[in-house]
């Protein structure tokens, strides 16, 4: 049994897999389950290869029956990626190391280029209302479609939040 893998039941599943500040990789499984066995060894890897970037967490579906009910865990052994308590990504059935890091690569880049592609997008609309707040737009029977900044401000406010 490896110490980087933990064995989550259904009542501490919020608090060390949604709430975590790492994403999480959670198998689904069960003691008789032979393809959960065949990954067994491959998820000790992941666990030491991945140490810092992603977490990796069990959850027996024999013993918590709630979680895979709450996430329609049909079959096993089943693998998902949680980040930010979202699932961000599912494989179902055994998978080789290499299937299973190119997933875990994809899924992390992803959820980094969209952390980096809301921050920079709340930036922009913080900018964009500080500039409106400073321009002066031109007014007249020439700019009827002109907008007024005041009307950007709250543009700028709706798309930041």
């Amino acid at each position: 049994m490896n110490p980087s893998i933990a064995h989550v039941s259904d009542e501490q599943f919020e608090e060390q897999v949604l709430k975590s500040s790492e994403p999480v990789l959670v198998d689904f499984w069960a003691e008789w389950c032979g393809p959960c066995k065949m990954i067994a060894p491959i998820l000790d890897d992941v666990a030491t290869s991945y140490a810092g970037k992603l977490r990796v967490a069990k959850v027996n579906i024999d013993h918590n029956q709630k979680t895979p009910r709450n996430y329609n865990v049909r079959g096993i052994p089943t693998l998902m990626i949680f980040k930010d308590g979202k699932v961000q990504a599912t494989q179902i059935g055994a998978v080789s190391k290499t299937q299973l890091t190119q997933l875990i690569d994809k899924t992390l880049a992803c959820a980094d280029w969209l952390s980096v592609l809301v921050r920079d997008l709340r930036t922009a609309a913080q900018s964009g209302a500080q500039f409106a707040r400073q321009v002066r737009f031109p007014r007249g029977p020439g700019f009827a479609g002109a907008a007024s900044a005041p009307r950007l401000a709250r543009i700028s406010r709706v798309t930041a939040s």
